[in-house]
């Protein structure tokens, strides 16, 4: 996934609660954070909106991944 987190210039956590509010966009993502850095760097989250065709291949590649190894 790195290659989408470096088109997206987010981090790979940045991507994973994108992909979440994209598939749930009536789910808030909570987590708890220990300095305010943290509460910041995931307050910026907001500003990673995923495309579809992104979603689809995020959506591919898990999916190889659990055939490969079970889910």
């Amino acid at each position: 996934m790195k290659d989408i987190c470096e088109e997206y210039h987010c981090t790979q956590t940045d991507l994973a609660i994108a992909f979440i509010r994209h598939n749930r966009p009536y789910v808030n993502v909570i987590y708890g954070a220990r300095k305010i850095k943290h509460l910041e760097a995931g307050a910026a989250t907001v500003n990673v909106t995923l495309r579809d065709d992104t979603v689809a291949e995020i959506r591919r590649r898990a999916e190889e991944l659990e055939a490969k190894y079970g889910g």
